[in-house]
C-alpha cells in the first residue's frame, strides 16, 4: 500500500492568499495549487517570465493607477465567482504583502 504524502482537500478554495517571503514561494503554489496569480503589471514586462504569466491567465495591475485598480478588482470578483461556479478551473492566487522587495 501506498500512503499520501500531501494533504489534497476535498473542496478547492477559489482564492488562495499566501504569505511572499521569496521566489520560492511562486515556484512551490504551482506545484501544489496550479493557480492563476494576480501580479504587479512589470511582471508581465520580464522576459519569459512574463509570457508565463500571461498564459497562466495572471490578473495584472499598475498599483499607481486608480483606473488599473478598480478594473482588478472587477476582474477579481468575476474570477472569483467563476472559479466558485466551477466555469474557471484553476485557484486565483494572491500573496497579500505585494511584493519581496522595498520598491
Amino acid at each position: 500500500t501506498s500512503k499520501k504524502l500531501y494533504f489534497t482537500p476535498k473542496v478547492r478554495a477559489p482564492i488562495l492568499a499566501l504569505n511572499h517571503v521569496s521566489v520560492f514561494d511562486f515556484v512551490v503554489a504551482c506545484a501544489f495549487f496550479n493557480p492563476s496569480f494576480m501580479a504587479k503589471y512589470a511582471v508581465s514586462q520580464i522576459p519569459i517570465l512574463g509570457n508565463v504569466a500571461i498564459a497562466a491567465e495572471t490578473l495584472f495591475v499598475k498599483r499607481t493607477s486608480k483606473g488599473s485598480r478598480e478594473q482588478v478588482k472587477r476582474n477579481f470578483i468575476e474570477r472569483a465567482r467563476a472559479i466558485a461556479e466551477g466555469k474557471f478551473p484553476k485557484p486565483l492566487l494572491i500573496f497579500p504583502e505585494g511584493t519581496t522587495s522595498n520598491d
